[in-house]
């Protein structure tokens, strides 16, 4: 159960052609870094990734095409300084990756790789900044997460979900019940947008 504290915790601190330019923002449950794909035009893709503070931007392009309402992209013949780049930003899972994009909604997803795209613009939206969602027993809990600057610094601090707080204080040390939270494409396909904070869940075993 300490562990359920440590993601709510964390949570509240971290906060169909292609539109040119949009910037589109990776989730997925098995990348140690997250990158962001933005479409210059109807052929040339970039990638980059996504900078702290005091970090660079790297970027790179490729090519990609579309058939039968699926955008692919192949990351291959990476020069030896994109390689590098890619190992710096932790970013070298894109290496020989191949992408497929299908439009679902506003959002971009990658089956195959298990991820989900999202807008910049939608991730700016401060409902998506500020909420995530807990699920406590099966019943759904939308907690408020404050809102943090791209330096990390706390811009808006997070307000309290009293169901959420009282229960974790009354069975932190509860060794019946379990958690797990879901990221990534998982999260977005069982609880929408959302879902891309990361949903904790909290079960009972007994």
């Amino acid at each position: 159960m300490k562990k359920i504290l440590f993601f709510i915790v964390l949570s509240t601190l971290n906060s169909y052609s292609q539109d040119s330019n949009t910037f589109y923002t990776s989730f997925s449950s098995e990348n140690p870094r997250e990158h962001i794909i933005r479409f210059l035009n109807d052929s040339i893709a970039e990638f980059q990734n996504i900078p702290t503070h005091g970090s660079k931007i790297f970027s790179f392009k490729r090519k990609y095409f579309k058939e039968n309402g699926i955008l692919t992209i192949e990351i291959g013949n990476l020069t030896d300084v994109e390689q590098n780049n890619l190992k710096i930003y932790n970013l070298d899972y894109l290496e020989n990756k191949r992408i497929y994009l299908a439009k679902n909604k506003k959002e971009l997803v990658d089956k195959s790789n298990g991820t989900v795209y999202v807008d910049r613009k939608i991730l700016n939206r401060n409902y998506i900044r500020r909420k995530s969602i807990t699920i406590i027993n099966s019943k759904k809990y939308i907690v408020d997460r404050g809102i943090t600057n791209g330096y990390g610094l706390i811009e808006k601090l997070p307000k309290g979900n009293k169901n959420v707080a009282k229960f974790i204080m009354e069975n932190a040390e509860d060794p019946k019940f379990k958690s797990e939270v879901i990221r990534g494409l998982k999260a977005y396909k069982k609880y929408g947008i959302l879902g891309i904070n990361g949903v904790c869940i909290i079960t009972k075993t007994e």
